[in-house]
């Protein structure tokens, strides 16, 4: 999933355009960079930093209809946005926050992705010596795909300056924006929950046991090739939860120990869920 957009199967690329989009979906020293089908704009839940504080810095992308973008495991096709984030000595910037995807479907393939926008963000901290300097520039290098039948794509620099405070960071008026984020990233799943697998010749049944009877249920794999991603999940629901069968991609070539990935239920409730994979004669009971 990583180290650009060089394999892309099932769709194609605008060859050719590369030099123009380097001109049209790249920014330099800016909050808001237009690409193709795509608008990115450098975002923090602050107005101002302040020293020993963890803010949220973040790229809040908007995507024309029918074009998207996609999530860490793009399934299918396409690769994730890529950020490189570039921030002074002394602050550290955390791991990106995915939302819940959305199941993209086209001809033959699924993949996994976003809509209409999203807000990627990741925690920043600040170390205690922000009191002494007049302000902070954070800055992000940007790589993603926008894709609908075609994949562009998109490059863009951007940077945010924000003032130095002494104790207590305002708060921004994009905070709402974070808040909404927040809500749509799966929850950890609760403690009383019980979720695990049996490895089949062709499938792999996930087992959700939540106290209740669960009516759906869909599986995004964090890992690529463990699943066939076009496949039909089929759902069987029982009294403590749902079963999900899951059929097993032709790229998985040794068993695995576990299925990693989010867990969508029935209301757009979602949870990040890891798995024991277990063998047909070694099942939980």
């Amino acid at each position: 999933m990583k180290g650009g957009f060089a394999s892309l199967s099932n769709r194609t690329v605008a060859a050719g355009t590369f030099a123009l989009l380097m001109l049209a979906s790249s920014a330099f020293a800016q909050t808001r960079a237009t690409g193709p089908h795509t608008t990115v704009m450098l975002l923090a839940n602050r107005a101002s930093v302040a020293s020993g504080e963890q803010l949220l810095i973040g790229l809040h992308f908007q995507m024309e209809k029918g074009w998207h973008i996609y999530w860490e495991n793009p399934g299918d096709s396409g690769e994730p946005p890529e950020i490189q984030w570039q921030v002074p000595t002394g602050f550290r910037v955390g791991a990106v926050e995915w939302p819940t995807p959305e199941k993209l479907t086209a001809p033959s393939i699924v993949d996994y992705g976003y809509e209409n926008d999203v807000l990627l963000f990741a925690p920043l901290s600040a170390p205690a010596a922000v009191r002494n300097r007049k302000s902070i520039t954070i800055a992000a290098n940007v790589n993603w795909l926008v894709c609908r039948e075609m994949c562009i794509p998109g490059k863009a620099q951007l940077s945010l300056t924000l003032p130095a405070a002494g104790r207590d960071a305002a708060k921004s008026t994009t905070e709402a924006m974070f808040w909404k984020a927040h809500s749509e990233l799966p929850a950890h799943l609760p403690t009383a929950w019980k979720v695990y697998a049996t490895s089949e010749k062709n499938d792999f049944v996930l087992t959700v046991e939540t106290g209740k009877q669960e009516n759906t249920a869909t599986f995004f794999p964090l890992e690529a090739e463990q699943i066939n991603n076009a496949a039909v999940q089929a759902a069987t629901p029982f009294s403590r939860g749902v079963r999900l069968k899951l059929q097993k991609s032709d790229g998985l070539l040794k068993p695995i120990a576990q299925l990693r990935g989010v867990l969508e239920l029935g209301s757009g409730r979602a949870y990040e869920i890891t798995a024991p994979v277990y063998t047909s004669s070694k099942a939980k009971s």
